[in-house]
């Protein structure tokens, strides 16, 4: 059995999709699902991991976004024994003094994401930091390391911030970064604080020549629709126009050469328009499963 914990339903539908790939089974078993909200506590998580870990048959845990859920089950998995896998959370004491040998890390850390963003931005002037930090182990770990990193290139931290998770009203936080006159205010969290600390600096306005610097930002090029199945960005809009181009020449063509053959038919333009919108929905295809589809539904 696999136990995930998420605070989003996307993991779970990612590991049912998962599993179907691999055939559902292993060695002839059906793998099953059990998961829960960990609501982004510790306590929480760690408490439903204990009751799954002594009352259900888990073969395997799987944690989802939240460093400091993370540490606490993995302390629970390394005691029973059972591996741990960690898709999505960022800190370094995974990897360094709360390594387990049940443990599975992949992906980013805090010491890989401050190392890159903290060294462009000092080599470019910005020599002196302040962070608006998430109150919690991720959060603590990307302003410390990044912190280190700034200080071995020349730089200095004027201060931080802890803000709780999830705060609405950044405004105090802003004012703090503002008063320390430090040119650069690092954004040591992610996901939607990193978003919220984004439009409310916009919005309140920080202070001349400070900047924004995002330490762990993950950008998408493309607006999406249908629950992220097609791409809306500036090149499928591109092919989408020759593809019309090339529908409309294709229907003075087909026209001219119908006539002259006597084969004029009210069908010819029908297939040209539904071809031009089977094109059109492949160009925005988002992934392999869903240019998959279309071309099976048009085959």
């Amino acid at each position: 059995r696999v136990l995930f914990r998420s605070s989003g339903q996307g993991g779970v539908e990612a590991i049912r999709l998962a599993i179907a790939d691999a055939g559902g089974k292993v060695n002839g078993k059906k793998i099953e699902i059990l998961f829960a909200d960990h609501l982004n506590k510790a306590d929480v998580g760690a408490s439903k991991a204990r009751e799954w870990l002594d009352r259900e048959d888990i073969d395997v845990i799987m944690v989802g976004a939240n460093s400091s859920v993370m540490l606490a089950v993995s302390k629970l998995a390394a005691e029973k024994k059972k591996p741990l896998i960690i898709p999505a959370t960022a800190t370094a004491r995974v990897t360094n003094e709360d390594c387990s040998p049940y443990t599975i890390h992949y992906g980013y850390d805090t010491v890989a994401a401050a190392r890159g963003t903290s060294s462009a931005v000092v080599k470019q002037d910005g020599k002196s930091w302040y962070f608006l930090t998430a109150d919690y182990a991720f959060g603590h770990a990307l302003e410390r390391d990044t912190a280190n990193f700034v200080k071995e290139a020349g730089g200095t931290v004027a201060g931080s911030s802890r803000v709780p998770i999830g705060t609405a009203d950044m405004s105090a936080f802003l004012l703090q970064a503002q008063g320390s006159k430090a040119k650069v205010v690092g954004l040591a969290n992610a996901g939607g604080d990193f978003i919220n600390s984004v439009k409310q600096a916009a919005e309140f306005g920080i202070a001349p020549g400070q900047r924004l610097a995002g330490l762990i930002l993950n950008i998408k090029g493309s607006g999406t629709a249908f629950n992220d199945l097609f791409l809306v960005n500036p090149f499928t809009s591109f092919a989408k126009i020759l593809t019309l181009i090339g529908a409309g020449l294709t229907l003075l063509l087909i026209n001219s050469w119908a006539h002259e053959e006597n084969v004029a038919r009210f069908e010819l333009p029908i297939i040209v328009l539904f071809s031009t919108i089977g094109m059109m929905m492949m160009i925005s295809a988002n992934d392999l499963i869903s240019l998959y589809e279309i071309g099976r539904a048009h085959v």
